[in-house]
């Protein structure tokens, strides 16, 4: 499953290249993706029936954050297959779904060594996944989707780019509108929780499609 993932908390304020890059990316995908889904937090994306069947993802992260964990007790969470905003690509990997993982940072993202991260904060649990960090978007041009998620973290967006969020909702409901989902949450907080594993995938399929009704 080819996945390109989108937190918007990405663009930098002022930073007209960022926007105009991501703009000519996200919108040239849309055409060919099968499923675009909108969330207010990015763990969201595990809601996806379709993410949780999967065992060789193809994931291109455009994120300020690198959505590993950043708190121990997300890593201790990790194990019981519980997720919460910045750590769902952990749950990802950790379950041996992650093929291909390509994390494209800002010039204010907190860098990772990859080969330590993955070694140290996996527990060794993983299968060979090649991980990559990039300074521009050029390798996710080269592929076409079977999902686009676009996350809005308002928590971590300045509020002068809340509209480019709203911007693509808009777009993809227009023009895309029997492929465009939004996504729910409840309680609407960064951190309620997504258990990945209970219930099983086809109650989430049905909860899904309760929630997530534009």
């Amino acid at each position: 499953m080819k996945i390109l993932s989108v937190d918007v908390d990405w663009l930098q304020p002022g930073s007209r290249y960022h926007l105009k890059e991501l703009n000519r990316l996200f919108f040239a995908k849309c055409a060919k993706a099968k499923q675009i889904v909108f969330g207010r937090y990015h763990h969201q994306v595990l809601q996806i029936p379709e993410v949780l069947d999967s065992n060789e993802i193809i994931l291109h992260n455009i994120d300020h954050h690198h959505d590993f964990f950043y708190e121990e007790w997300q890593e201790q969470q990790i194990s019981q297959g519980i997720a919460t905003h910045a750590v769902w690509i952990g749950n990802l990997i950790h379950d041996r779904k992650v093929s291909e993982c390509y994390w494209y940072y800002n010039i204010n993202s907190d860098l990772i060594r990859p080969e330590n991260f993955i070694a140290q904060c996996m527990d060794q649990r993983i299968p060979n996944v090649k991980f990559a960090i990039e300074e521009n978007l050029d390798e996710a041009w080269k592929l076409d989707y079977d999902l686009i998620f676009v996350a809005r973290s308002a928590e971590t967006l300045d509020s002068s780019l809340f509209c480019v969020y709203d911007t693509y909702v808009d777009y993809c409901q227009e023009k895309y509108n029997s492929k465009t989902t939004i996504a729910r949450i409840y309680p609407d907080l960064p951190n309620t929780p997504i258990n990945i594993r209970q219930p099983s995938p086809h109650t989430l399929e049905r909860k899904f499609k309760i929630l997530n009704k534009s």
